[in-house]
C-alpha cells in the first residue's frame, strides 16, 4: 500500500509535523535546552521523545518547556560525554 500523501492526523484535514536531532550532554546526570527548529502551535500541541545513544543505560525524561523548545533530563547515566536523540511530532 503507497500513500502519496502523509497521513492525516485523526481526519481532521491536520497533517502532523515531526522534527528530530540530536544535543549533547555529559555526566552521570544533568539536563540539555533544546530550542527546536520549528514552532508548534502551543506547548501542548506536540509530543516529544529522548534516548540516549550510549552502551550504558540511563533514565531519561523530556519536559515541553514551550511550543518551540524542550529540556532533556538523564540520570545514573555513564561519565563522560553523551548524544541524546530527540524527536517531536505534532501540529
Amino acid at each position: 500500500m503507497s500513500h502519496t500523501n502523509p497521513p492525516n492526523w485523526l481526519g481532521s484535514g491536520i497533517f502532523p509535523i515531526t522534527k528530530f536531532g540530536t544535543a549533547s550532554g555529559s555526566g552521570a546526570s544533568g539536563s540539555v535546552v533544546v530550542n527546536l527548529p520549528i514552532t508548534y502551535t502551543s506547548g501542548t500541541s506536540y509530543v516529544a521523545f529522548v534516548t540516549m545513544e550510549d552502551s550504558d543505560p540511563a533514565e531519561m525524561s523530556v519536559v515541553r518547556n514551550s511550543a518551540s523548545q524542550i529540556q532533556i533530563y538523564w540520570a545514573q547515566a555513564g561519565a563522560g560525554s553523551h548524544t541524546l536523540a530527540w524527536q517531536t511530532i505534532g501540529t
